[in-house]
C-alpha cells in the first residue's frame, strides 16, 4: 500500500548518514562514496558541491572565512583544519 511504502520511505532516510556543511574529517575516510552520499543528503537543493581537501603538510590549515568569486554559502568551514 501506499502508506506502507512512505513509512518505509521515511525510515529509510531516518538511516542515511547526515553530513552537515563544513563537517571536517580524516582524510583516510575521505572517498568517492562518502561525496555521493553528501551530495545525496542534499537532497533537493539544485546546486550541489562537494569539495575534498587533504592536509598533508602535518601542519594546521586556519581561515577566518571563505573567499567565493561568485555566490554563497550557508556554512564555512570550523577555523582549524
Amino acid at each position: 500500500s501506499t502508506k506502507m511504502a512512505d513509512e518505509k520511505k521515511e525510515k529509510d532516510e531516518k538511516q542515511k548518514p547526515k553530513i552537515s556543511g563544513g563537517t571536517v574529517i580524516a582524510a583516510g575516510r575521505l572517498t568517492l562514496d562518502l561525496l555521493k552520499t553528501l551530495l545525496g543528503t542534499l537532497g533537493s537543493i539544485s546546486r550541489k558541491i562537494a569539495i575534498g581537501v587533504d592536509n598533508e603538510t602535518g601542519g594546521l590549515i586556519t581561515g577566518n572565512n571563505v573567499y567565493f568569486r561568485s555566490g554563497t554559502s550557508d556554512d564555512i568551514l570550523p577555523h582549524r583544519v
